[in-house]
């Protein structure tokens, strides 16, 4: 099971997958099927451990396990063994120390990063509490972060079983949104704001999944879906522009996102009557 669907031992990606460093490797690049594809897309709880290497932690730690059982059943002759087998074990598991050093430096780096120049200015438009929409929606694992960071509750989610678990609970009016607005979608999530379904929508700039990896932008060619900020400013650049002329609408727009809330004339609930 921890081979994955496929047998890729001596097997090569391509080089322009390798220089876009896309980590999936396709089928049809492997040796030969392993017929396992089918247990992980259909058993229950074996769809669970999609990824391979979930498989792989899992045989290991039921192996180490095992050794620790055995070890203490043993005498003192067999022990010095068996420890040396449970000691070979770990250092063939160790990651490369090189990589995993410059790896965790580089995500502290882009997190010391976003906290000096994205937290203090979504503070300074969200209030404490507030509950939040990020548009356009989708695996939005940013969000994560970003909730707990700053104090304000939201609609989005990271993860693909968190989305799921949480579209079920979604007004009608979200689920109707997807990867990209257009000028009506934008209106039609205004009805959040009116009914109190959310304090504010947020515009971001930047990519809600693959900016936690590459801040802000992406220099590493990790996918060709990934904008900078500057870019995705410009896509949704007539959607903010429609928006700010309507007069119950508070637009505040920075370099890296736009807010989008009712006025203060409009945000009690007599005054909210009136954009029904």
């Amino acid at each position: 099971m921890a081979l994955g669907p496929s047998l890729k031992i001596n097997s090569v990606k391509p080089v322009s997958l390798q220089l876009g460093q896309v980590k999936e490797m396709k089928s049809e690049f492997a040796i030969a099927p392993t017929g396992n594809g089918w247990i992980s897309e259909m058993l229950p709880g074996f769809d669970a451990m999609r990824a391979s290497y979930r498989w792989s932690a899992l045989g290991i730690f039921a192996l180490w396990l095992l050794m620790v059982i055995f070890i203490s059943t043993t005498n003192k002759r067999f022990q010095l063994i068996s420890l040396s087998c449970l000691l070979a074990l770990m250092m063939f598991n160790l990651p490369n120390f090189e990589t995993k050093l410059s790896n965790g430096t580089n995500s502290r780096t882009i997190f010391q990063q976003i906290d000096q120049e994205l937290i203090p200015k979504l503070r300074q438009n969200i209030e404490s509490n507030e509950t939040v929409v990020f548009l356009p929606w989708g695996n939005d694992f940013f969000a994560n972060y970003l909730a707990p960071k700053v104090g304000f509750r939201t609609l989005n989610i990271g993860g693909d079983k968190n989305l799921a678990a949480a579209m079920t609970a979604w007004p009608n009016t979200m689920l109707t949104l997807g990867k990209e607005v257009d000028e009506n979608g934008a209106k039609s999530s205004l009805n959040m704001l009116i009914d109190e379904t959310a304090d504010v929508i947020v515009f971001p700039y930047f990519d809600m999944l693959w900016s936690i990896h590459a801040w802000p932008c992406d220099s590493n060619g990790i996918t060709s879906e990934f904008l900078c900020p500057s870019e995705r400013r410009a896509q949704l650049e007539p959607i903010i522009t429609e928006l700010g002329t309507l007069p119950y609408l508070k637009v505040v727009e920075t370099d890296l996102f736009a807010t989008i809330r009712l006025s203060p004339k409009y945000s009690s609930q007599t005054n909210m009557r009136q954009l029904e």
